[in-house]
């Protein structure tokens, strides 16, 4: 199935907008408008200063709008100015593909940036599939509102939904920072790869592609162990001991090869576009962040971990493997400095662990060559 991409409305997105809205308007009961206000009405949305809070965003494939979600004033009072109401639509042909999920993800993500504390979302009733969806978000019903409007020849209520934004521990915070700039890096030189060049060598057995594809793993790993978090106690201390636990693996249970084998298998994965995929793998991490709260225990592929501990890991792989894809495309790299100084400073606190600290630093200051085949990790 080809890949949606979540990104803000344009006034290009108003007519496929409206033909989703004004679609609902004619067949169902959950806006109680009886005319469909057509483009116009999303051209004068877009068209009005921005404020903090309201957004409107799409769901788009293949240059089709498919769905739409937005926030906006609860209240016109200034009181209620941390409070946001928001809807979400997906066009009848494109259902249950994960599009309103994800909308809703990176509308969270987005209220939560400007400090919005509180999301609402009204719900005409009866309407089964929307309960369950912002009950799957975390969204607590709080009330309804019985046969307070009339529409279709018949009276209908109100469910309320309320979700409060916990923000994410600090720690986390600092953390995912340099993973999401050092994931928008690999996408954009992705984006740079020749179509003939996919399958020419990249590193190691690993073509191009899978490659980026192991790269890309990174983020898938990210958006589903964040969804995992877990009551249980963390087994790993940071990263230094994740790249301990890794080392030690590779020397005895055949790291390496399964590594090697899910490069591969990621590379498939890429599919057809693999630019467009790795968009919507950042989108996953990214939503993915947006849902945490406090500082989570997750699963991890060597045992489990503090998310803010975790995180270091995903931009020490985003990193260096979006260099590796610049020395194999002849390209100068184009990493953040906040990704490379993150990656190094994890480089560096593996290299003591290891016991090699002082090689490391003698090498980093030029006082006497870095040993052949160096590495810090497996």
């Amino acid at each position: 199935m080809t890949a949606f991409v979540v990104r803000p409305a344009t006034p290009a997105d108003a007519p496929g907008i409206a033909a989703i809205y004004d679609a609902a308007v004619r067949e169902s009961i959950t806006t109680f408008e009886e005319e469909p206000p057509g483009p116009a009405r999303w051209l004068d949305r877009l068209a009005s200063p921005a404020r903090p809070g309201d957004h409107l965003l799409v769901a788009v494939d293949g240059g089709r709008v498919l769905g739409y979600a937005g926030s906006s004033d609860f209240r016109p009072r200034r009181g209620y100015r941390f409070t946001r109401e928001v809807c979400v639509y997906v066009a009848a042909d494109a259902r249950r593909r994960g599009m309103a999920s994800a909308m809703y993800a990176a509308l969270v993500a987005a209220c939560r940036a400007d400090g919005i504390r509180v999301l609402v979302g009204v719900v005409a009733q009866p309407n089964e599939d929307s309960n369950a969806l912002h009950e799957r978000l975390g969204f607590e019903a709080i009330g309804q509102l019985s046969d307070v409007g009339f529409t279709f020849d018949r009276w209908l209520g109100l469910r309320f939904y309320q979700r409060v934004l916990a923000a994410p521990a600090a720690a986390v915070e600092h953390a995912a920072a340099p993973v999401l700039a050092a994931g928008q890096a690999l996408v954009d030189l992705a984006a740079q790869v020749p179509a003939d060049s996919w399958d020419a060598p990249g590193l190691g057995s690993w073509d191009v592609r899978a490659l980026v594809g192991h790269a890309g793993r990174g983020l898938t790993t990210l958006a589903e162990y964040a969804a995992q978090p877990t009551s249980e106690p963390a087994e790993i201390a940071d990263a230094s001991a994740y790249y301990a636990a890794a080392r030690r693996l590779a020397d005895t249970a055949g790291l390496n090869e399964t590594v090697r084998a899910r490069g591969v298998e990621a590379g498939v994965a890429l599919g057809a576009d693999p630019p467009t995929t790795l968009r919507t793998w950042l989108a996953a991490a990214r939503a993915a962040l947006a849902e945490v709260e406090g500082d989570p225990v997750v699963p991890t592929a060597l045992g489990r971990m503090r998310l803010s501990t975790y995180l270091p890991t995903r931009v020490v792989e985003l990193t260096v493997h979006t260099l590796d894809l610049a020395v194999a495309l002849g390209v100068p790299p184009a990493v953040p400095a906040e990704s490379l100084a993150a990656t190094a400073a994890v480089a560096a606190q593996v290299g003591v662990a290891l016991g090699r600290g002082p090689e490391l630093l003698l090498g980093l200051t030029g006082r006497r060559p870095l040993p052949g085949g160096f590495s810090v990790v497996p």
